[in-house]
C-alpha cells in the first residue's frame, strides 16, 4: 500500500497534462501512486495518459465536474496522505518529500501546503507567492481563503476526509475553501515555504464569471453558518465574514468595470457590517456613481499620461 495518493482531475486537459504526470512521476519520494481521473475528456487526454501504463492508474468517468472527480480518486485511492494536482499545474521534484516529513513529524496536522510559483501558459514565471497562516488557522480561513496554491499545493491525512467529508460537488468554485472550512476545526494546518507547487495561468482557467463564484462564495457561507450554529466565533463574526466577502467582490467587479454589482456589493457590506467599510471604499463607491463609460474615459486618460510621460 503506498502512502501518499495523488489524484489529478483531468477534463480535455491535453495541452498541459503530461507536464503534471511527470511532475508526478519525478516526485524524490516515491512511495507513492498516481491516479488520473478523466472527466468525460473529448480530446486526447485519454491517449496521452494511457502511454504512462503501470506507471499511474486511469479512470474514466461521464463528465460530473472538477469536485466529483477528485471524489472519485479519494475513493480509490490507498494512501496514508492524499494529494491533488490540476492538470494544468504541476511541481517541484522535492515537494511531496518536505510535505511528508512534516505531517509524520505531527499527529495533529491535517494538511501541508506549500509556497507556490504562478507561471503562464510557457511555463515563464509571473510572480511567487508565499505562505501566511499555519496552526489553529479556521479563524483567518473565515474572510479568505488562505490556503497558497489551494488543492495543487495541498497534502492531505486521509482521515481529514473520514473527519470532515469530502469536496462538495455542487458548487463549481470555492469547493477547496468550503472543504479547509470543515477540516480547521479539528486539524492544524502547516506549510512548507518554498516554491514547490507551479500554478499555472492560461486563457483556459481564468475565472470570468464574478457572478457565479459570488454564488458559490455565499453558498459555502451559508453552509458554515447553518453547520456552525453553536461556534461563538462565527455567531460574532457573522456580519464581517459576509462584509468582507462582498467587499471582495465589489473591488474584482469594479476592476471589471461592472459598477453596478460593485455598488451592490459595497451596500451589501454597509449593511452587514458598516465598521469594515474603510475610505478606499467609500472612494469606490464614490467611482461607482460616475457610471462606467466616466471611469473608463479617465482610465484611458491617465494610461495616455503615463505613457506620454515614460516617453520623454
Amino acid at each position: 500500500m503506498p502512502r501518499v495518493s495523488v489524484i489529478i482531475p483531468a477534463f480535455n486537459a491535453s495541452r498541459f497534462i503530461s507536464q503534471a504526470i511527470e511532475s508526478v512521476l519525478d516526485q524524490t519520494f516515491t512511495d507513492r501512486e498516481l491516479i488520473v481521473v478523466d472527466d468525460g475528456s473529448t480530446d486526447d487526454t485519454a491517449s496521452l495518459v494511457m502511454k504512462y501504463g503501470e506507471k499511474l492508474r486511469y479512470i474514466y468517468q461521464k463528465n460530473q465536474g472538477l469536485s466529483s472527480a477528485r471524489n472519485t480518486g479519494i475513493v480509490k485511492a490507498e494512501g496514508e496522505y492524499i494529494g491533488f494536482l490540476d492538470a494544468d499545474d504541476y511541481w517541484d521534484r522535492e515537494k511531496l518529500r518536505h510535505q511528508v516529513a512534516l505531517l509524520d513529524s505531527s499527529p495533529d496536522t491535517g494538511v501541508v501546503y506549500t509556497a507556490l510559483k504562478v507561471v503562464d501558459k510557457d511555463s515563464y514565471e509571473i510572480e511567487e507567492r508565499g505562505c501566511l497562516v499555519r496552526g489553529r488557522i479556521f479563524s483567518s480561513l473565515l474572510t479568505e481563503n488562505c490556503v497558497v496554491g489551494s488543492c495543487s499545493s495541498a497534502l492531505i491525512k486521509r482521515e481529514c476526509f473520514e473527519k470532515a467529508g469530502t469536496f462538495d460537488a455542487m458548487l463549481s468554485a470555492s469547493e477547496d475553501w468550503d472543504l479547509w472550512l470543515r477540516i480547521a476545526p479539528y486539524y492544524l494546518f502547516d506549510f512548507v515555504d518554498l516554491p514547490l507547487t507551479f500554478y499555472r495561468i492560461h486563457e483556459g482557467n481564468m475565472h470570468k464569471d464574478l457572478v457565479l463564484m459570488e454564488r458559490n462564495v455565499f453558498h459555502v457561507i451559508d453552509k458554515l453558518f447553518k453547520r456552525e450554529v453553536l461556534n461563538q466565533e462565527v455567531v460574532r463574526r457573522q456580519g464581517e465574514i459576509l462584509a468582507r466577502h462582498a467587499l471582495d467582490f465589489a473591488l474584482n467587479y469594479f476592476i471589471e468595470r461592472d459598477v453596478k454589482n460593485a455598488r451592490r456589493c459595497i451596500l451589501d457590506a454597509w449593511r452587514w457590517d458598516k465598521k469594515v467599510i474603510d475610505l478606499f471604499y467609500l472612494s469606490l463607491f464614490v467611482k461607482t456613481l460616475l457610471g462606467k463609460r466616466v471611469i473608463t474615459f479617465f482610465s484611458n486618460k491617465k494610461q495616455a499620461l503615463k505613457k506620454s510621460h515614460e516617453l520623454r
